[in-house]
């Protein structure tokens, strides 16, 4: 059976309009009903009483982790604040509200602490954010009241307070908003207040100073404009990422899969027996399934080269790079030809193996057929870019679609080469870039400016630890507003790591000099995280440092940099980096030192990146939080000899102190 991937980029990729959003596919069935006859608005129910799903987002007013701060049990989520590091803790609901009816029920309220529906403004500057809240006094009685503020200090509104004696629990605890109005209800009493809501609201639970145990939410909403074009692009940069992915992983394959591996006639009267025993139709099953149950194959037929083809070209598919390589090097030790070169050149691009992929795919042309030359092309493209040639990929792979029209992937690779060459729809701005760079952007002009000056504070720490930095670089940060056009200009250069790919830094991109690339549509917050991450590898390799150091080093500063937090205008950096949580990689004394000893293409090996990246950030943070550590940095970055060999022998020593430190960290301390 013939298996082909190829898609057509701007079918996948279509912008998602407001009025095509979809909650159903954000909440989920099980938990959202869209109101019949009311377009954009619809009820979610969460009995709060089993593990929270994903568009409820859990929030501390502290650093750390706090997950052990949300209890979810069948009396109902326990959560639990307290007046040190947590002393206020969120579950926010996903959602943006013109029009809002949302309860829940409160069974316990501990002396002393506080619990409130906390309905935060989408757009602070037209709206105040609300806390509809109740306290449980430590000398008896409850605290009633409504007040407004800016997320930050928060005032009681007139006429909007009362105290209670009692509050029988359980009880429902009730927000009503509609235009002009804002109604709060527990226990029978009820306040009110005229809201300034221009741009709807966020509701979520929060609980202070204490502990509150709440279930069986049920939340019914007007959707804001604001917050469904919001969610729009988010969803648009999921579905993006997930098809782009399948475009990466089979672009090439997919021409590859479709061609028969030649075999002798004993060769393919065995594979077509073994195949006979294998589950019905698994040439057409899932990725996944379809590579385990060939790969069984191959181990049976170890010497059949059909076999070996077959399981390498579905296990890349699939994206297990390392089965994928061993069984195409099986099949070429067993017959060379040029289709099984096509296929371990790939493989070997994947692997970072480039100078070994350009002479099998330099191999691969004696002798191959006519049809396999756009799988050629469509390689020696993505290897021009994995080696920073985009003028070289760009080039070739136009004049590879141009010869082959009906080449879909082609197209789309060369359609993300142009993009990269001449970003259409980005404009110039004419404020002033970080580190001197051009800004090009689609984004409105006060958000830019307002995430540029957000960059202000780890720029200067970069000239700190890079005084030979030069005051103004040459090159160009090109931020996007949504995913899709971004995902098209990433598609070349990210290729198949495209699972979590906000942004890049190539050292040769627009016009052959250093950019950077970002979306805002992950999020604003992971804006900023990419931004200084690339920005510190622009101005890593301008200070002339990026050509000599390990790769480690590089990585270990971006990610520190861009898990630092602003606080009272002072950098700080005391939490994990949002890239590792929930789960961090182990951080033992081997895992240490195979991301200081990796070079470049081993560092981002697919089974081994995360973890690499995870203890080049641990070690640079360990280094970073001593003088005598800071010290030894310094010398790390200045590319001393010495100091690098000190550092290898003196892991087995930092790695149980380390551990022990991040575990602190983790836990918040």
């Amino acid at each position: 059976m013939l298996l082909r991937l190829w898609i057509a980029l701007a079918c996948l990729l279509a912008p998602l309009p407001a009025a095509d959003f979809d909650a159903a596919e954000l909440f989920g069935n099980e938990h959202y009903s869209a109101q019949a006859g009311t377009p954009g608005a619809g009820t979610i129910r969460l009995a709060l009483t089993g593990p929270l799903p994903s568009f409820v987002d859990l929030h501390s007013s502290g650093d750390g982790d706090f997950s052990d701060r949300f209890a979810p049990a069948a009396t109902g989520l326990l959560i639990r604040a307290d007046d040190k590091l947590h002393r206020s803790c969120e579950a926010a609901i996903d959602i943006g509200a013109d029009k809002l009816e949302a309860e829940f029920m409160l069974v316990e309220l501990e002396l002393g602490a506080t619990v409130a529906w906390h309905l935060a403004a989408l757009d602070r500057q037209t709206a105040l954010d609300y806390l509809c809240e109740v306290r449980r006094n430590q000398g008896g009685g409850y605290q009633f009241q409504i007040r407004a503020g800016d997320g930050v200090n928060f005032r009681a509104l007139p006429g909007a307070s009362a105290v209670l004696e009692k509050v029988e629990l359980p009880c429902r605890f009730r927000v009503e908003l509609s235009a002009g109005a804002l109604a709060f209800s527990v226990g029978g009493q009820s306040l009110s207040a005229q809201p300034k809501a221009a741009g709807g609201l966020r509701p979520a639970i929060a609980v202070s100073d204490g502990a509150a145990r709440v279930r069986d939410l049920v939340l019914r909403a007007d959707f804001a404009r604001l917050w469904v074009e919001d969610a729009g692009q988010r969803m648009a940069a999921r579905r993006a990422l997930l098809r782009l992915r399948e475009l990466a992983l089979g672009g090439l394959l997919g021409g590859i899969w479709a061609h028969e591996c030649p075999a002798n006639d004993a060769q393919q009267a065995e594979w077509q027996r073994e195949l006979a025993k294998a589950p019905e139709g698994i040439l057409n099953a899932p990725a996944g399934r379809r590579a385990a149950a060939l790969y069984d194959l191959a181990l049976v037929l170890k010497d059949n080269p059909r076999a070996q083809h077959m399981a390498g070209v579905a296990a890349l598919l699939a994206g297990d790079v390392d089965a994928g390589l061993a069984c195409l090097e099986a099949a070429q030790r067993l017959n060379p030809s040029s289709i099984t070169r096509l296929a371990l050149a790939e493989a070997q691009r994947r692997a970072g193996r480039l100078t070994a992929a350009e002479a099998t795919l330099k191999a691969a042309r004696t002798g191959m057929p006519a049809a396999l030359e756009p799988e050629y092309q469509l390689l020696a493209g993505r290897l021009a870019a994995a080696r920073g040639d985009l003028p070289q990929a760009l080039a070739s792979l136009q004049a590879a679609a141009k010869a082959h029209p009906d080449h879909a992937v082609l197209q789309d690779f060369a359609s993300s080469a142009a993009s990269l060459a001449n970003p259409a729809g980005l404009r110039l701005s004419t404020r002033p870039g970080p580190l001197g760079l051009r800004v090009m952007s689609d984004l409105p002009d006060l958000q830019l400016g307002s995430m540029l000056a957000r960059l202000e504070p780890y720029l200067d720490r970069f000239r700190v630890w890079l005084p030979k930095l030069p005051r103004k670089l040459e090159g160009t940060v090109l931020v996007y507003a949504g995913p899709v056009e971004y995902l098209n200009a990433a598609l070349l250069v990210a290729g198949d790591n495209l699972d979590n790919v906000a942004g890049m830094f190539l050292p040769a991109g627009f016009e052959a000099k250093p950019t950077v690339l970002a979306c805002r549509g992950f999020g604003e917050d992971e804006l900023l995280r990419t931004l200084v991450h690339e920005l510190w590898h622009v101005a890593f390799a301008a200070a002339g440092l990026a050509k000599d150091a390990p790769r480690w080093l590089n990585e270990g500063m971006a990610v520190y940099f861009s898990a630092g937090r602003v606080s009272s205008s002072v950098l700080v950096f005391d939490r994990i980096p949002a890239e590792f949580n929930p789960a961090l990689p182990a951080l033992d004394a081997a895992v240490l030192a195979r991301a200081v000893s990796a070079q470049a293409v081993d560092f981002y090996l697919p089974g081994d990146i995360r973890a690499n990246y995870a203890a080049a950030w641990a070690i640079v943070w360990h280094l970073m939080s001593g003088d005598d550590g800071a010290g030894t940095l310094r010398k790390l970055l200045a590319n001393d000899a010495d100091a690098h060999a000190q550092l290898k022998k003196d892991l087995e020593s930092i790695a149980p102190k380390l551990e022990q430190r991040v575990a602190k960290l983790h836990k918040g301390g």
